[in-house]
């Protein structure tokens, strides 16, 4: 089972994290990927990239940053398992919290088995709404909203930045 968790302060992260968590036990969630008709930039279906995100352990961890007001967060090719999120988003949404934290949870599942290909390519966002990340992603947040995700994660590459919460 994938697993988020949340050591910090934050209480707009705390519920995010309970929100994603949440999803992740839901089997409703994996029913609506799997009927999704495919990927793009995917070298394997939907039903098996719901099977490989329903099977996968992996304790997933939140550490929080600073960045642009702009940008998410960014992919941690070295530390996959993390989730790295802008503190000076402004404009944070719960569902938008859970949003990123969803499409990097789909990388981290890919991580694990890089004998398939679902992920985006590179890190700009436009015309990548029909890739797992994204599309799985925007899934969870219309589920949290019952509205049409939207938010989309703006990546950046890995800053020198300032972590503001530490690991374990």
């Amino acid at each position: 089972m994938i697993t988020i968790r949340y050591r910090g302060n934050l209480q707009k992260i705390k519920t995010a994290v309970n929100c994603a968590n949440s999803l992740l036990a839901d089997p409703k969630f994996y029913q609506l990927i799997r009927a999704h008709s495919e990927f793009t930039m995917s070298n394997i279906s939907p039903a098996q990239i719901a099977d490989l995100m329903h099977e996968a352990d992996i304790t997933m961890r939140i550490v929080m940053y600073i960045a642009s007001p702009r940008v998410h967060g960014y992919d941690d090719v070295h530390n996959p398992d993390l989730v790295h999120i802008n503190v000076f988003r402004s404009d944070w949404t719960i569902s938008g919290i859970v949003n990123t934290i969803i499409h990097q949870t789909v990388h981290a599942v890919n991580d694990i088995h890089q004998e398939f290909s679902f992920g985006h390519g590179d890190r700009s966002s436009p015309g990548k709404e029909n890739t797992a990340p994204y599309w799985i992603a925007n899934c969870a947040e219309e589920m949290l909203t019952e509205k049409p995700g939207k938010t989309g994660l703006v990546h950046e590459a890995p800053p020198e930045s300032l972590a503001l919460d530490t690991l374990d």
